[in-house]
């Protein structure tokens, strides 16, 4: 692929010399993300995207994602290298203006560039900065790589500056996502042309599976209730909105989950949507729009959080006909069942800590009953453990308060990354010890009616943290009778001015204060100075 030329546009990091370089621990993978990582790698190699790299200042690690069809996806963390790079201001368009912008139009076709960030090249100089560490080796981009600050910024500029002539005429882009627009279908054979022309020119390459043509429908997916709004102002300048059962059942039950919301009943314009979704950002996760040429055709909303998991993934326009059959299927019964999840409210509460550290091992555990009481305990450990062995020690003690106390339910919060999501099979517990102890806490959880485990930061698990940190101590002081004073007020408030009192005797002090007293200066010229 050849890619943009450089002298067109590249992606500069601008990195602030003030920052140290950072070469990240390279971490280890399971046999199966290994040969994912290579396989990757090798194609990558051979497209020309990376290059092998040695002695690189910055070095980053790789992170696989599971994608939908179980293939893993190989991302890079540049975290460090994004906190050192100062950020490009450039304006993205806005998604309520776009939709405004094709109100109207007859005819639309949607294209997708070819690994569209990758087809802008690397500023020379700074190739050896996306270096990152596999088993194989050490590699860097010679491409703009996915997830370095500022990339969807550097590409909108690119497409600004080749379809200038374009935009707000027959075509609208938002970074990668291009969309040819004809008031009437009989002038979209030239305006496609026009854009094709401008692709040829700068040698940016489209992805055929992931491109449409000549239809006149089209989804836009927005975040925030602003940005959806405008949406449909711009329908109702259209061809009007037509209102079905699924509609009215998947707002139905976004209607019980917002509690909220006002009741829905068959609109003629938009104007009942518009109002809906004002009252809540929860609502407009997603939008999806089908208008077909001369014909009124159902608008259909959703929210993410009332989707399983498999389908909250971006919607890509050649699939959006596929899309609204998919979401306008979506049952009541799994709406409830993921409205009733969030609205839960647990009677038990149960917050826990590991703390290990030079001094020693402890855990804290604190229940919260349905009365309102709380149970703290801080347990000390007589043997060595690990970080993540005295999170998991935390949760089985804290486990078994709950179990004595008589709790049918609980729910959890631990700052432990690596535990919460290994219960909740996100992560693989590996060596023996991990795996041991992920087998008691899921016997002990089965003992529950119902739990919940969340992971939380540390600043709001500060009463566990606590009782973890005074477990861990040394166990000299778990020895020891300790006195707690409370002072009323600081112990400077009582201090009184003191003067200097002094002697008979003469001192290097008298001259001074001869001079600052009687203004009376030293014989000896030295001393005077």
């Amino acid at each position: 692929m050849p890619g943009i030329d450089r002298s067109v546009i590249s992606h500069n990091l601008a990195v602030n010399e003030k920052c140290k370089p950072v070469v990240q621990k390279r971490r280890s993978f399971n046999p199966e993300k290994s040969a994912a990582i290579k396989e990757e790698v090798s194609k990558l190699l051979v497209a020309g995207s990376i290059r092998e790299v040695k002695y690189p200042e910055w070095v980053a690690n790789v992170v696989l994602v599971k994608k939908k069809n179980s293939q893993w996806r190989m991302c890079v963390d540049f975290t460090d290298l994004n906190k050192a790079c100062p950020k490009d201001s450039f304006p993205l368009p806005r998604i309520d203006q776009l939709v405004d912008a094709t109100a109207g139009h007859e005819t639309l076709s949607f294209m997708d560039a070819y690994s569209g960030y990758n087809q802008i090249k690397m500023h020379k100089p700074d190739e050896e900065k996306t270096a990152f560490t596999i088993n194989q080796g050490l590699y860097c981009y010679t491409v703009m790589p996915f997830g370095l600050k500022n990339a969807g910024v550097i590409y909108q500029r690119l497409v600004n500056k080749m379809f200038a002539r374009q935009i707000g005429r027959n075509m609208e882009v938002y970074v990668d996502d291009m969309l040819t627009k004809s008031i009437t279908a009989d002038k979209h054979i030239n305006d496609l042309r026009e854009t094709f022309d401008v692709l040829v020119r700068y040698r940016m390459k489209l992805n055929p599976a992931k491109c449409v043509f000549s239809i006149s429908s089209g989804r836009f997916i927005a975040k925030s209730t602003d940005r959806c709004l405008p949406f449909f102002k711009a329908l109702k300048k259209g061809k009007g909105v037509e209102w079905n059962e699924d509609c009215e059942r998947a707002f139905q039950a976004l209607k019980d989950y917002l509690g909220q919301a006002p009741l829905l009943s068959k609109p003629e314009t938009g104007e009942t949507l518009y109002t809906y979704l004002s009252v809540s950002e929860a609502a407009t996760s997603s939008v999806l729009v089908r208008q077909e040429e001369r014909v009124q055709k159902p608008i259909y909303y959703t929210s993410k959080a009332l989707l399983p998991t498999e389908t909250r993934t971006t919607i890509k326009a050649q699939a959006v006909a596929d899309f609204i059959a998919e979401f306008t299927e979506l049952s009541i019964e799994v709406a409830r069942m993921m409205v009733e999840q969030n609205k839960k409210v647990f009677k038990w509460q149960l917050r826990v800590d590991g703390s290990s550290n030079t001094h020693g091992n402890g855990a804290g555990v604190m229940v919260s009953t349905p009365e309102g009481d709380s149970v703290e305990c801080a347990l000390h450990f007589d043997f060595k453990a690990t970080n993540n062995q005295a999170e998991y020690e935390a949760l089985i003690a804290g486990l078994k308060v709950c179990t004595v106390l008589g709790a049918d339910e609980v729910e959890i919060f631990s700052d432990s990354q690596v535990v919460v999501n290994q219960v909740l099979d996100e992560y693989q517990a590996r060596d023996e010890s991990m795996i041991a102890y992920l087998e008691l806490a899921k016997e002990l959880l089965e003992r529950f009616k119902e739990y919940k485990i969340v992971q939380v930061p540390r600043e709001e698990n500060e009463q566990a943290n606590t009782l973890a940190t005074l477990a861990s101590a040394t166990i000299n002081i778990w020895l020891r009778t300790i006195s707690m004073i409370c002072l009323l007020q600081p112990s400077i408030v009582k201090l009184k001015e003191v003067g200097v009192v002094f002697g008979k005797r003469d001192s290097w002090i008298t001259p001074i204060k001869e001079y600052l007293v009687n203004d009376v200066l030293p014989s000896d010229p030295l001393e005077v100075k």
